[in-house]
């Protein structure tokens, strides 16, 4: 009531006091900002990078941050430039990520500046691999990092990633 007699005793062309957490019981303005609330409705953002490079590597070799992971089988690592200094947080370690049809699993530890994923045969250096998409929606990212939508829809910050909204 009190921000009603305020906009009533001056002239304003926007009147706002409706964001998503409100705007089911709220009928007074003109403007409303339902952003969080979109943000679980829709996919709103694409983030897709293509390997810098695909390595053979072999048992007993290791692969990441401190050899974590220890390669037990003949695999083909695809080294992706997506990293936690470009958003790509940790918690994401052993999640996977989406190309050509398919999920592929991430290995050893996310660094900086690169990710390291275990392809087949079919993957080249030409391929995109999404990390956020239709594919791989923000909430599954979401549940997966223990944090909100809305934090996955801005963590990532880095303007030489490929982003599409």
């Amino acid at each position: 009531s009190r921000f009603k007699d305020f906009t009533q005793k001056y002239s304003f062309d926007m009147v706002h006091c409706v964001a998503s957490a409100t705007y089911e019981n709220c009928n007074y303005g003109n403007y409303m900002r339902i952003g969080l609330e979109l943000y679980h409705q829709n996919q709103v953002m694409t983030l897709k990078a293509k390997p810098i490079e695909i390595r053979e590597v072999y048992p007993g070799e290791t692969v990441g941050y401190y050899g974590e992971y220890h390669v037990d089988e003949v695999s083909r690592i695809a080294v992706i430039p997506i990293g936690y200094g470009n958003g790509y947080r940790r918690a994401f370690e052993g999640f996977k990520v989406f190309s050509k049809g398919q999920l592929f699993p991430i290995i050893g530890r996310i660094c900086m500046n690169h990710t390291f994923v275990k392809v087949d045969a079919s993957v080249t250096c030409d391929d995109w691999f999404e990390f956020s998409s239709p594919n791989i929606k923000a909430d599954l990212l979401a549940s997966y990092a223990q944090c909100s939508v809305y934090e996955v829809y801005t963590m990532f910050i880095d303007e030489s990633i490929v982003y599409q909204l």
